[in-house]
């Protein structure tokens, strides 16, 4: 799909986060960079490597690479108390940690109990003598194009329950359904290539990573990536970036309805928001 994108218009924006943008070509680059840095520590088809990560650049960027050498990556909710982090890095038999400096203690506190967990990789400025550094992880990795032949039906994630009644259980998701379920969804919103969603839910979450992100990405439009929620920011964020849609849920909906009315309120882009309330 990202390859596809590549081809038809390689220097079109994809992607922006803070104060960073890149182009389609320049997102395959940073894919290409990180799978080539994975296959040089050693992940083979098939490894779980879990994502331990707020929402970043990064994040995109590694669940392409993951799968694009076949092996499966493992979204944890950042929240995650210790506990929790153990039990699903422990039963997804995760062998690589992909997390940022703040998160890293967590990590720490419970890799003594982990077997299977053979290297720490660590966004950012962060690293410790026990983990690898962003820099040193991507130094020399190159950025060409990877050819590994892959099956539709091969495991793409291990995606984790909210474990509300019981442990968190892990939902298998193949290559072919991460494919497949956003370009349905895209179409059916008929979003298109001139759109900009933005993002405010966590890309842990298959709303945010599957059913906005690689939904955008699969008609070739633009994300606008923020680390969270904020109702002060939001409509800023709409009208800065020209975003035309999003999608949110649970609480967001009736905060944004909540805010004091202001005169320039229907002043902005947006022609769709995709939206779940709670109860």
């Amino acid at each position: 799909m990202l390859q596809s994108r590549v081809k038809q218009h390689p220097e079109k924006l994809v992607l922006i986060f803070k104060d960073n943008q890149w182009s389609y070509a320049g997102f395959q680059r940073e894919v290409d960079r990180i799978a080539n840095g994975l296959i040089r520590i050693g992940v083979k088809r098939g490894d779980r490597i879990a994502f331990v990560l707020p929402n970043c650049a990064e994040f995109l960027f590694a669940v392409f690479a993951v799968t694009k050498i076949g092996a499966v990556f493992v979204p944890l909710n950042p929240q995650y108390t210790a506990e929790e982090a153990e039990y699903v890095l422990q039963h997804s038999e995760a062998s690589v940690v992909i997390t940022s400096p703040e998160l890293l203690p967590l990590i720490e506190a419970v890799r003594d109990k982990l077997p299977d967990l053979s290297q720490v990789i660590v966004t950012g400025e962060g690293g410790t003598a026990e983990s690898l550094s962003w820099k040193d992880f991507l130094s020399g990795a190159a950025d060409h194009y990877l050819k590994i032949a892959i099956d539709p039906e091969e495991l793409a994630s291990i995606t984790y329950t909210s474990g509300t009644t019981d442990r968190p259980k892990g939902v298998m998701l193949s290559q072919y359904a991460y494919a497949f379920a956003p370009r349905m969804r895209a179409q059916g919103l008929r979003w298109n290539e001139n759109d900009r969603v933005l993002c405010v839910l966590p890309l842990f979450h298959v709303n945010a990573l599957c059913h906005t992100c690689i939904a955008m990405m699969s008609v070739g439009g633009s994300i606008v990536l923020t680390e969270k929620f904020s109702a002060s920011r939001f409509w800023t964020e709409v009208r800065e970036y020209s975003v035309t849609t999003s999608s949110i849920m649970r609480t967001i909906p009736q905060i944004l309805l909540s805010l004091p009315e202001q005169s320039d309120d229907g002043d902005n882009p947006l022609r769709l928001v995709v939206t779940l309330l709670s109860p």
